[in-house]
């Protein structure tokens, strides 16, 4: 039986750590760790409506955000990240916040978070807000009422940052044509997040005073499947360069003189002054690694890994040598608070399954035992092998068998054991149907 003292009452956010999934990827002789992506994405803009339907030629409405947010997601989605929000369209502030909660429930310490919102935006004083969509069938009437259906993008990022992100990046393609009303400045003012722990990049589609068009010119929305594909001037162009294996400020650079060059003739349809009437993309607030590419997860991951805290991003354990030093120094500490606890537990787990060639773990109750979901190329097992029992041959001699029934038996074993010199951990592994069956010993010493 596993001994009292190492039964552990494992969490749920601990659980959450170990069965992410981790894609790992061979750069050189190092194991690179790499994190997990998600993507949070919005499209607003219907702020006028009647019965429910929205209003064509209102000064209010916008053209191109859900679009824009369909494309985005799309694209987002071919670059591997992970779109956590099904409701994207026609959003109001309550339902954004609300359905933000339960998305930040699968965001993943040490992962990488981008919220992309297109739509209206405003900023009041030094404070940025996005627009949500109009409670009832009527625009906003007074800055009070805007403001209360607005949020402020300080709150997003707190938010976010509140499931332990490594990097948070903020796209706000706003604020369309016509600002909501003129007694309130067009977004973006600077911004700071002083207690935020992740690298943070928020970009703007316009500058500050300045606007976003929605499409060129009428041409462009003559007819009604034109309309439906159109897409904002900014979209149109850093869509292109998002999907280059290229730096994320680069490509904004690149997409910022696109977006530009084409706002000059969107101007000149409105019959607005070239000077004061281009549209040139902003960065409000720049604290991320310049290396960090949407397109390819490896450029920083290593750095990151390397750099990360194990008490903020666990999975830095197994690449980081000092983080996975310092947690094993206190596996036996009695003085750890709860969260520290938990990050600690994890950061020697994350080790222990590297050591193993695991990546990926969960419990099938089915075949009574845990399987291995994702293994490394490296690793003695193969993708669905099943464990049932595990032994532990010690330095002094003594040895320790467990048939374990549940996956924080497992765990429990693998914590306690991991990284301990003179210790032989001895798993039975039995081979799925589909990936030829059969059973054997694998061994690891430490």
């Amino acid at each position: 039986m596993v001994r009292a003292r190492i039964l552990i009452r494992w969490t749920a956010a601990t659980l959450a750590v170990l069965c992410a999934l981790i894609s790992v990827h061979g750069l050189a002789a190092d194991t690179l760790d790499t994190p997990d992506r998600f993507a949070y994405v919005i499209g607003n803009s219907a702020y006028e409506t009647f019965q429910g339907e929205k209003i064509d030629n209102s000064p209010f409405n916008l053209v191109t955000p859900v679009n824009d947010a369909r494309r985005y997601a799309e694209a987002m989605e071919d670059l591997g990240w992970e779109v956590l929000n099904d409701a994207r369209f026609e959003r109001s502030a309550e339902a954004i916040r609300r359905e933000l909660e339960i998305a930040l429930n699968k965001i993943t310490p040490g992962s990488e978070v981008v919220f992309i919102f297109n739509g209206h935006g405003f900023s009041i004083d030094d404070a940025n807000f996005i627009v949500g969509i109009p409670a009832s069938d009527a625009s906003y009437a007074s800055v009070e009422e805007m403001v209360s259906g607005s949020i402020n993008i300080d709150y997003v990022v707190e938010r976010l940052n509140s499931r332990n992100p490594s990097r948070i990046i903020l796209l706000i393609n706003a604020c369309g044509d016509q600002p909501l009303l003129s007694s309130v400045g067009t977004a973006p003012a600077k911004v700071t997040f002083p207690n935020v722990s992740a690298e943070v990049l928020v970009m703007y589609s316009s500058s500050p005073r300045g606007v976003a068009y929605d499409f060129i010119n009428s041409q462009e929305k003559a007819t009604k499947p034109q309309e439906e594909n159109l897409t904002s001037v900014f979209t149109r162009s850093f869509l292109k360069e998002i999907e280059k294996e290229q730096p994320l400020l680069s490509a904004f650079t690149s997409a910022r003189i696109e977006t530009e060059r084409l706002s000059l003739r969107a101007a000149a349809f409105r019959g607005l002054p070239a000077r004061t009437s281009r549209q040139i993309p902003h960065v409000v607030h720049d604290t991320i690694n310049g290396r960090f590419s949407l397109f390819d997860v490896t450029a920083t991951s290593l750095e990151a890994s390397q750099r990360a805290d194990w008490r903020l991003a666990p999975t830095s354990c197994r690449l980081n040598e000092a983080n996975l030093n310092e947690a094993l120094k206190l596996r036996d500490s009695s003085e750890l608070a709860t969260s520290d606890r938990e990050a600690m537990q994890s950061c020697i787990l994350q080790a222990g399954l590297q050591d193993l060639g695991i990546d990926k773990i969960t419990f099938d109750g089915v075949r009574g035992g845990v399987v291995f979901t994702s293994v490394s190329a490296d690793s003695k097992f193969k993708r669905l092998d099943l464990v049932r029992s595990v032994s532990m041959l010690r330095a002094d001699g003594s040895r320790t068998t467990v048939d374990f029934e549940t996956l924080d038996q497992f765990q429990e074993i693998l914590f306690e054991n991991a990284r301990k010199p003179g210790t032989t951990i001895v798993l039975t592994r039995i081979g799925a149907p589909e990936t030829g069956g059969g059973s054997s010993f694998v061994t690891h010493k430490y």
